[in-house]
């Protein structure tokens, strides 16, 4: 069996950057410009509501911080794959392939472009084949050690995310949304039915 390159291994966290640098760059604006459409289309449902009113106001600063705290994790599992423990490798590899679907049904569920779609496609989405096949090819993919460390990756990977959304809480303050909510803006009638306020003479 031929050992892959250390560089293999690293190309795992550069993929990464590239793919979440897209997501920086445009989540705030996306969300600021698509959040209150989506959320009256999809507000009958309760899970989708939850999501996308949570969704609303995070800041590119926030965001970031969460970014970082993957980041950490996606560079532990090049370090254990150039260690030549190649099944964290593979698990960690296992989860940009999900994103990449994640980001596919995300497009499809709001009918439009969706931020980290574009390098999704053109660069995740390859790297994670080839990364596969580089392993298999050397011998080294085992299925029941990747179904082994999945699970474990998974774990970890919630807990790094949750990590950094609470760390980007305490960075960064919620941006205030101006959009309005599932029921729709008030409109000329209804502001016109409201109480007024009597001046005592």
């Amino acid at each position: 069996m031929t050992v892959p390159a250390a560089w293999f291994y690293w190309l795992f966290p550069l993929v990464f950057l590239i793919h979440d640098a897209e997501e920086i760059l445009l989540v705030e604006r996306w969300l600021a410009r698509h959040g209150p459409v989506l959320i009256q289309r999809f507000g009958r449902y309760r899970l989708a509501r939850i999501i996308l009113e949570r969704a609303q106001g995070t800041t590119t600063a926030r965001f970031s911080t969460m970014v970082a705290a993957i980041f950490i994790g996606v560079c532990t599992a090049s370090y254990l794959g150039a260690k030549g423990q190649t099944a964290w490798f593979a698990a960690g590899v296992l989860l940009l392939f999900a994103n990449v679907l994640t980001h596919a049904g995300q497009a499809l569920f709001a009918w439009s472009y969706t931020p980290g779609l574009v390098t999704a496609v053109a660069v995740a989405l390859p790297y994670c084949l080839y990364a596969y096949g580089s392993l298999v090819a050397a011998g080294f993919f085992q299925w029941s050690l990747l179904w082994a460390a999945a699970p474990v990756a998974l774990i970890v990977l919630v807990l790094a995310f949750l990590a950094g959304y609470l760390a980007g809480r305490r960075l960064s303050p919620r941006k205030r949304s101006s959009s309005t909510s599932v029921s729709g803006p008030v409109s000329a009638t209804e502001r016109a039915s409201f109480p007024t306020e009597q001046v005592a003479k």
